[in-house]
């Protein structure tokens, strides 16, 4: 003879109310299970209730009256749970200026439920794949900083910060800098090997770092200012934007000894750039 093995249950409460009058609705829970996954088709998956009234039913002339009504799981238990997870997903988010990605996500609540916290409003999403908790007050770079958590989803910004797997380059990073007010067409990142990436509003640049090349502004790994310099140098950027951005660079405290070196490289470009940036 085959035996049935339920699943362990926790009792859980939920106050509603009638067309009439107050009920409890007591009823277990499949413990552990998101509810949002349990598919309403499933009889040996879903919540079974006991709707009792708080006190005697005086039309009835005796004690409350049960019913039969099955209710899904993901209508009564769906909000305590994901509550109680988002909770978890949210010191995660504490440490990324408020914000999370899917992946992350993916390790405390189901697509399903993910979706359902943007719908009432717990969550933002700002680029697909990244959310933020609608309570924080947003990134001032909201765009770029998404686009930098997503180049690495499942790593955390503190274990990413470490020893960063990509870099806030080009004009991104004046842009977070405040240097020039050149907007940057593209989210543009260092990184240091090739990646096949199918974003058309982020730019790889493939480089080499070490740990006093770049900084830490706004919760992200940025180049620093002489090196950024340099590479448009490089690149056959305007000297007369170059020099604003270097003006605003050495109000900053530019590192002048680095961005001579890294001119002197560049031969007879660097050199004019030299001149020019004086």
């Amino acid at each position: 003879m085959l035996l049935a093995v339920w699943p362990a249950v926790v009792p859980w409460r939920e106050w509603v109310s009638s067309d009439e009058e107050p009920r409890w609705e007591q009823a277990v829970c499949i413990q552990g299970a998101d509810p949002a996954t349990v598919s309403k088709d499933d009889p040996l998956r879903l919540l079974e209730c006991s709707r009792r009234t708080a006190h005697p039913d005086p039309r009835a002339g005796g004690p409350a009256q049960q019913c039969n009504k099955t209710y899904s799981m993901g209508k009564l238990c769906h909000t305590d749970w994901v509550n109680h997870r988002l909770r978890d997903l949210a010191e995660i988010a504490n440490g990324q200026e408020g914000y999370v990605t899917r992946a992350q996500a993916r390790a405390f609540i189901s697509d399903v439920s993910l979706h359902r916290a943007v719908d009432d409003g717990r969550l933002v999403s700002p680029k697909r794949g990244a959310y933020r908790f609608s309570a924080s007050p947003g990134h001032p770079h909201e765009a770029l900083y998404a686009a930098w958590l997503l180049l690495d989803p499942k790593h955390t910004a503190a274990e990413r910060l470490v020893d960063p797997d990509a870099l806030v380059f080009g004009r991104s990073a004046l842009e977070v800098l405040g240097l020039g007010g050149l907007p940057a067409q593209r989210h543009v990142f260092a990184v240091k090997a090739p990646r096949r990436l199918r974003r058309r509003d982020v730019a790889l640049k493939v480089r080499w770092w070490g740990p006093r090349d770049w900084t830490q502004v706004e919760g992200m790994p940025v180049a620093r200012p002489a090196w950024v310099v340099a590479e448009m140098v490089g690149e056959g950027a305007d000297l007369d934007q170059l020099r604003m951005i270097v003006g605003d660079a050495r109000r900053q405290r530019l590192d002048t000894e680095d961005l001579r070196a890294r001119l002197g490289q560049l031969g007879s470009r660097g050199a004019k750039a030299l001149e020019v940036l004086r």
